[in-house]
């Protein structure tokens, strides 16, 4: 049986692998449309799959209290290859430093049928399409080549920190 100590150690050294993989492979933030992302886990369109109950909570916060997607708590966690990232970029008429410095400012095209895939955030872009005056785009912290397991468990990670709780959480 481990220890508190044990489980705190692991999930220490966990974080810092996540922290690690993440700093290595972060590219960016930036706004691409809402048509080009997929959404764990069946990396489907933002249509499938949803809570109508959810959607219609976020689509009435949207008309009331805006839509805050420069947030960055409201970014959608999201993946490219390198070679679709090169192609976007090049379609972008922007380059990899370009993208790094635009703090979520600059507009990422994607070549047609090319898609990036999301690890959260299928709800909050649903309700956007939904309520076009606002747009059809959404801010996306950007990744290449990530794995969607580690993507979930900082995404776990980072709700711990924010919500302040000391808990242990174990990921597998």
């Amino acid at each position: 049986m481990f220890s508190f100590q044990t489980h705190a150690n692991r999930l220490a050294s966990l974080t810092d692998d996540v922290i690690e993989e993440k700093n290595t492979k972060f590219r960016g933030i930036v706004k691409v449309s809402i048509e080009d992302l997929v959404f764990s886990p069946e990396f489907m369109p933002c249509d499938q799959n949803i809570s109508a109950a959810k959607v219609s909570r976020l689509k009435r916060i949207f008309k009331t209290e805006g839509c805050n997607r420069s947030e960055p708590s409201n970014f959608i966690l999201g993946t490219i290859p390198a070679s679709l990232l090169s192609e976007a970029l090049r379609l972008s008429e922007l380059t990899l430093d370009g993208l790094r410095g635009s703090e979520g400012s600059r507009m990422l095209y994607l070549p047609r049928f090319q898609y990036i895939k999301c690890a959260n955030g299928r709800s909050r872009a649903a309700a956007l399409l939904d309520t076009p005056h606002l747009g059809t785009w959404w801010t996306v912290e950007l990744y290449v080549g990530k794995s969607y397991k580690s993507m979930d468990m900082y995404t776990d990670t980072e709700a711990i920190s924010r919500s302040g709780s000391k808990s242990v959480r174990h990921y597998y």
